[in-house]
């Protein structure tokens, strides 16, 4: 029973859940709130994996998995992730659920023995390190030199990754994620204070299909080059705010 309801907060930090609730809150929710929450989590993935590769701990072996345990990445992504929505989001019941969630991810990845309670702090205060960091650089920058810097910031962690280890699968999908989602967001983004929820049903299904179509066409064109199979992640970040602006337009001229 215990091991079921660890699974269930632990299901909240893999992707089969993030990749759904970031294109929903971006855009259902609030655009601005999640195109910095998402900058936030693809930004903490890749400084993870430097940081793993710096310090080396490796994982337990009852897993019987290759890799690096310090700081648990599925604990630093849901600080980042869920821990902006906490901050942006002022209703106290989604705050308290927020916690509630963050607590039992951290328990959950203990109790089913994936990490220690050494690994999980760590991947705390790297995670709020990093919220507080980038929400500085937000009230100094303005979006777009952010954006920049974030940008040159990934670049550098990729550079480091492939001097001090190699830059695997996991990586390009990160790096050609954020570029594509930023791109696309300075590119397409819509001015408007207020968008229907037509348009939004209509973008959501839009980026879902291109989602899935762009995943199909990548599987047809095998290759060994990881930096070009990996490239679909630059299309998919880059239909999330493309999908919003298209429908809008589609609808405007309509």
């Amino acid at each position: 029973m215990l091991d079921n309801v660890c699974r269930f907060f632990l299901a909240f930090s893999h992707d089969t859940i993030i990749i759904p609730l970031i294109i929903i809150g971006y855009i259902w929710i609030d655009k601005k709130v999640f195109f910095h929450g998402i900058c936030l989590l693809l930004t903490s993935m890749l400084l993870n994996l430097a940081l793993k590769i710096t310090f080396q701990v490796p994982l337990a072996p009852s897993l019987g998995k290759e890799g690096f345990a310090f700081p648990s990445g599925h604990m630093q992504s849901s600080i980042v992730l869920y821990g902006w929505l906490l901050k942006s989001i002022n209703k106290l019941l989604i705050k308290v659920l927020i916690i509630l969630l963050l607590i039992g991810i951290g328990v959950s990845l203990v109790h089913l023995g994936y990490h220690n309670y050494f690994d999980v702090f760590g991947a705390v205060f790297v995670g709020i390190l990093l919220i507080f960091t980038y929400n500085w650089f937000l009230k100094s920058f303005k979006e777009r030199i952010l954006s920049m810097i974030v940008l040159l910031f990934n670049t550098l962690l990729m550079v480091y990754i492939g001097l001090l280890y190699e830059i695997k699968e996991y990586s390009w999908l990160v790096y050609y994620s954020l570029i594509g989602f930023i791109s696309s967001e300075y590119c397409f983004r819509n001015k408007k204070a207020s968008i229907s929820n037509n348009i939004k049903v209509i973008a959501t299904i839009f980026c879902a299909c291109i989602f899935l179509l762009v995943n199909q066409i990548f599987l047809l064109l095998k290759t060994d080059s990881l930096c070009l199979s990996q490239l679909k992640w630059l299309f998919i970040g880059f239909c999330i705010p493309f999908s919003l602006y298209f429908v809008s337009l589609i609808k405007l001229k309509s």
